[in-house]
């Protein structure tokens, strides 16, 4: 088994993890059961594509589901039935991997589109295919790979560096994935069709919405985060051996990440801009600056600030990223009315202060020593409260974003017959 230990090699300082007896060996063990979900994810985003190209893309956008169900069965199957400590969450990890994959192909079966395997390996599609291929998969994973560099990193900053990042890692990538992670993947195929047409002024004016929009409710979660980062990981994880310091860690982590999430996001929705137009130099380019960026600022940050320099390091990295993508627009794709782009932004601050006052309500009414439930329905409260007062002044600013999201979304429940 080669290949987890040369990814372990890449992924970890080998020396700090070697001084706690039993860590490096458990980590291989545990990369063994899971290695086989890379093939499976792999899969899963073939099927996808196959699938959105198609305009489908509610089985894609279900298919997780499969996964957080077999993950949450997982941890709910006594660790006294497997042969060491976490191994039934890496099975939980393969296991539900599968299945995500899986559940795509009886949609692709359906539509005629299922995979068939073939002897002509080779052609002048596939070539280019990957001739636009290899570009972008650089031009959009800078957030994917700063990850693994800062796992490295991390993994030698002490027990609990890696733990931390993670755990901020999947609260920060839940909005991700539904906000701009989405939006991108409904704005490719609309870029390209209007570009196709030679329809310049659509194709500006769409894409320059789907940025609004991606800043709009980005901007509010990046609030939501970095006000409610402590009470989040309190409420989700401090239980068991996750202590209280281990909250504070963590949410010092994510207060950095929510600010992260801006500019991360906005890469998302940009790199359709050039995808579109059959550009993938140019993101590919701006990743490796922003990459060469995190890693020459990583390490001294690291030295005066531990974890919180390196999470600093990331920040730079993706706001370098947002702000040479967005220069390029004019002079790679069509024309970007950054003015109007500048105007809406100040007006999504202007709401972000209500929220941001709403979301503080939460401090008033809980405490450290309350119970769990009541700690959860405060938090609860406090988020509608924020909310509803960021709806509210969205509304009177008269927000065509808002009109197309949460105002939309409150006339259909007020529509509904009791």
């Amino acid at each position: 088994m080669l290949y987890p230990e040369f990814f372990i090699w890449i992924l970890v300082d080998q020396a700090s993890f070697r001084q706690i007896p039993g860590k490096y060996e458990l980590t291989l063990r545990l990369t063994r059961i899971m290695f086989g979900f890379v093939f499976f994810i792999s899969s899963f985003a073939y099927f996808m594509g196959i699938l959105n190209a198609l305009g489908k893309f509610g089985w894609a956008a279900l298919a997780p589901l499969f996964f957080n169900i077999a993950m949450i069965v997982s941890t709910m199957i006594p660790g006294a039935w497997f042969p060491q400590p976490g191994d039934g969450l890496a099975w939980g990890v393969l296991i539900g991997g599968g299945l995500q994959a899986l559940v795509l192909i009886p949609q692709l079966v359906r539509m005629n589109y299922a995979p068939q395997l073939t002897l002509k390996l080779w052609s002048p599609e596939i070539a280019r295919v990957f001739r636009n291929m290899v570009p972008g998969l650089f031009g959009m994973s800078l957030m994917q790979v700063t990850l693994v560099v800062n796992t490295r990193f991390a993994s030698a900053l002490g027990e609990g560096a890696i733990s931390y990042i993670y755990w901020a890692d999947r609260l920060l990538e839940l909005p991700l994935s539904l906000i701009s992670v989405s939006l991108g993947t409904a704005l490719l195929p609309s870029l390209s069709s209007s570009w196709a047409r030679g329809d310049r002024a659509e194709y500006s004016q769409t894409g320059h919405f789907y940025l609004r929009l991606n800043l709009y409710l980005s901007m509010a979660c990046a609030i939501g985060l970095f006000i409610l980062a402590r009470p989040v990981i309190e409420i989700l994880f401090q239980r068991g051996h996750f202590t209280e310091g281990d909250s504070i860690k963590a949410s010092q982590v994510l207060w950095i990440y929510a600010f992260a999430m801006i500019p991360t996001s906005c890469v998302r929705i940009l790199g359709p801009f050039y995808f579109a137009v059959k550009n993938t130099w140019y993101p590919a380019l701006v990743s490796a600056l922003g990459l060469g960026l995190h890693l020459i600022l990583a390490p001294y940050l690291m030295a005066q600030y531990g974890l919180q320099g390196l999470n600093v390091s990331t920040l730079l990295s993706a706001g370098l990223n947002f702000g040479l993508l967005l220069v390029g627009l004019p002079w790679l794709t069509t024309h970007f009315d950054l003015k109007k782009l500048v105007i809406q932004t100040g007006k999504f601050i202007v709401c972000g202060i209500p929220l941001a006052l709403g979301l503080q309500s939460y401090f008033f009414m809980a405490t450290s020593a309350d119970s769990f439930f009541y700690k959860a329905a405060s938090l609860i409260l406090a988020s509608l409260i924020g909310g509803g007062l960021f709806a509210l002044v969205s509304r009177g600013l008269r927000l065509e974003e808002y009109d197309l999201t949460v105002g939309r979304l409150l006339k259909r429940a007020g529509s509904r017959p009791p």
